[in-house]
């Protein structure tokens, strides 16, 4: 089930974080999700990787397609040839004008694509809330199937967006990509903290 805009919010604050330092790049066989962490005692944030875009890049700037496919995993903006760095998130709320890659590529750091995971685990059966904004294409993934998506080129509006849940434990994937313009903005953040939690993956 998606599930698209509830009602608008003039919200534009940015919360600022140090930047962690970028962690080692994995083995070919490594499981982005990890384990499932320890609920009891578990670092809150997500798993991410980064990615730069090419200038040169068909869905950089595109000048008549502005929508890529509904399945994110049919895009090529996640191989190894344009991962910049992983790194542990803390938090996702980063507001307008963030620019996490810039390699000193043509047009850098104006086109990138994020990548994250985590766990998301739910106490009892509940709706959760969520505080959201992009520019421009954003899905949700949880277990694997699409929550919710907002693609295309778009200015960063945030809102809320609602979803309901089973009790239960769930992979979740947040995958973001900028790809047009000098402005930005992301924020995905969870407002039910009382009845559900967001955990980093637990690794061997």
């Amino acid at each position: 089930m998606i599930i698209f805009l509830l009602w608008s919010c003039n919200e534009f604050t940015v919360n600022k974080q140090e930047e962690a330092d970028p962690v080692a790049q994995p083995e070919d066989d490594w499981d982005p999700f990890g384990q499932t962490p320890n609920w009891d005692d578990c670092t809150r944030g997500y798993h991410g990787s980064y990615y730069n875009l090419s200038i040169n890049h068909p869905d950089i700037e595109p000048e008549n397609e502005l929508f890529p496919a509904e399945n994110p995993s049919s895009l090529d903006w996640f191989n190894n040839d344009y991962l910049a760095f992983q790194r542990f998130d803390s938090s996702l709320d980063y507001g307008q004008n963030w620019w996490p890659v810039d390699e000193n590529f043509a047009e850098d750091p104006q086109y990138f694509a994020v990548r994250w995971t985590s766990w998301l685990r739910v106490y009892e059966d509940a709706t959760l809330e969520f505080s959201y904004g992009a520019s421009d294409d954003f899905w949700l993934l949880v277990d694997g199937e699409i929550r919710f998506m907002d693609v295309g080129i778009h200015d960063f509006m945030p809102f809320y967006i609602t979803l309901d849940f089973e009790s239960g434990q769930y992979p979740i994937e947040i995958i973001y990509a900028h790809r047009s313009g000098s402005e930005n903005g992301l924020r995905f953040r969870l407002i039910e903290t009382e009845n559900a939690a967001i955990c980093y993956p637990d690794f061997d």
